[in-house]
């Protein structure tokens, strides 16, 4: 009985084929060649970061060294954004709100690139979020 146990073991592993890997292209590029000379090297742009602060029960919105506050913060974020986007048409949106923001007013900030990106109505706006620094310790 042990016999034919490993006798069907040694007939399985013989006859096994494994499945073939998806998403894996065979591609031989040449390593020699490097980039084409056609392609400039251009500085990547600045991203505009838009910081979301709370204190005491206002919420503060910074883009670089401005401080925006107010009933009217929003319209002023849509200004500068506006502004900036007008120069460098290429660069992207950094949200970074404060642990104890609250959702509305992320959502009020996403909503204003999204605004401006309609009104562009072309390539849309970047718009990345900044993730918690990891806790040490």
């Amino acid at each position: 009985m042990i016999d034919v146990t490993f006798l069907l073991l040694i007939f399985f592993m013989c006859t096994l084929n494994f499945k073939a890997l998806e998403g894996i292209l065979q591609a031989y590029l040449p390593k020699e060649d490097g980039q084409s000379k056609a392609f400039i090297d251009k500085e990547p742009e600045e991203p505009i970061t838009v910081k979301l602060l709370k204190e005491q029960q206002e919420t503060f919105i910074w883009v670089g060294d401005v401080k925006l506050s107010g009933a009217d913060r929003y319209k002023q974020l849509y200004t500068k954004i506006r502004y900036i986007i007008a120069k460098t048409p290429n660069t992207s949106v950094i949200i970074d709100p404060d642990i104890d923001i609250p959702f509305q007013e992320v959502i009020s900030t996403l909503n204003v690139c999204r605004k401006i990106d309609q009104e562009r109505g072309g390539k849309p706006i970047p718009v990345k979020f900044t993730t918690l620094p990891e806790e040490s310790g």
